[in-house]
């Protein structure tokens, strides 16, 4: 065999090994795409007007498994009356590689605080409320401010790195404002920005346990609102606690939420939380238990102070007649910070979901 033939077969053979080499290569990853539209009703008594409704979306937008985009659209409002919309998460998430735990969020994300915010999806949720019952604005304690709340709805924007293993994880990140004060992508009149940082981690030491920790602190009223022109901004610290646990046919969910905000004369502290049991009976048959509580800002020095906490005790019991249709009967009495008699309510909700892909 001539030199120039070795170097021929030797090139050949080279580049059949390359071929198969590529053909033996995962395809590039392609967009993929879907939906998620859910539609929660809630009646309670013969009242239409008091009949709540609520439309949550999810679409999304997948990269590999490397980037998500995010949008979930959400209108809620009654039968009879005002409706609001607005995105609840409007962002990007990217994840370099699979091998690194690591996982970048930004925009209008669900990411911040507050557990029951999160799970508050009409499928998922086991509340009558369109919102966890102690998602509600805090009595002013001071004249001159503007409302705040325990934790709101829906959160500012953010941008959050965070590092998770099957034990552990940690996030580190900024927002754009406090979650004490409502924004919103789409709504009118959105306090200044004020950065914000945020930290969370979280533990599972056992299958079916997780405790977590969040805390997210800057001002929540900025100089320029502040009605004392030499008081400069004031800062609003939240931390947040929460429990996860599941055995059996059987979960359990808490949160605690502790509000300090600074005040002239010192600070007023909030707390808010709730604790929710459910139990499978079957796999269409679930009950379900929850006890939500918030109390008001103990520096309460408006001519109307809030007689007392808020609090809402609820039982419901729901069966799901397809994979997409559920329907729930439920009983609740519930009492806001300005009354002392309990209010009983019962009712019935149905949320339906719709997924395309």
């Amino acid at each position: 065999m001539t030199r120039t033939t070795r170097l021929l077969t030797a090139t050949l053979i080279v580049g059949l090994v390359a071929a198969a080499e590529v053909r033996a290569q995962p395809p590039a990853p392609a967009w993929r795409f879907g939906a998620d539209s859910q539609v929660g009703v809630t009646s309670r008594g013969t009242d239409p007007g008091a009949t709540g409704v609520v439309v949550d979306s999810v679409l999304a937008a997948e990269w590999g498994s490397t980037l998500q985009l995010i949008a979930r659209p959400v209108s809620r409002g009654r039968l009879q009356g005002e409706w609001s919309h607005d995105f609840y998460q409007l962002g990007a998430r990217y994840q370099p590689t699979e091998r690194l735990p690591l996982r970048i969020e930004a925009g209008y994300a669900l990411a911040v605080i507050g557990l029951g915010v999160l799970r508050a999806r009409p499928i998922e949720r086991d509340t009558s409320s369109l919102d966890p019952q102690y998602v509600r604005p805090l009595p002013r304690f001071e004249p001159g401010l503007p409302t705040l709340w325990a934790v709101t709805p829906s959160y500012p924007l953010v941008a959050v790195a965070s590092i998770g293993t099957p034990r552990y994880d940690v996030r580190l990140g900024v927002a754009d404002g406090s979650p004490t004060r409502m924004r919103g992508v789409i709504r009118r009149g959105n306090p200044p920005r004020a950065p914000q940082a945020v930290i969370g981690a979280g533990l599972t030491p056992v299958t079916g346990l997780r405790v977590g920790i969040t805390m997210v602190s800057g001002d929540y009223l900025t100089p320029a609102e502040n009605p004392d022109p030499a008081g400069g901004g004031r800062r609003a610290t939240l931390a947040g606690v929460e429990l996860e646990y599941s055995f059996g046919h059987t979960a359990i969910t808490a949160e605690w939420i502790r509000n300090t905000f600074e005040i002239p004369d010192g600070t007023a502290i909030a707390s808010s939380g709730f604790l929710r049991v459910t139990h499978a009976l079957s796999p269409r048959w679930r009950l379900s238990g929850r006890y939500d509580l918030a109390t008001p800002p103990h520096q309460a020095r408006t001519l109307a102070p809030p007689v007392g906490s808020l609090r809402s005790v609820e039982g419901l019991v729901g069966y799901r007649l397809t994979r997409d249709l559920v329907v729930r009967g439920f009983v609740l009495v519930e009492r806001s910070f300005f009354e002392t008699a309990w209010n009983p309510r019962a009712g019935v909700t149905f949320a339906i979901a719709r997924r395309w892909r």
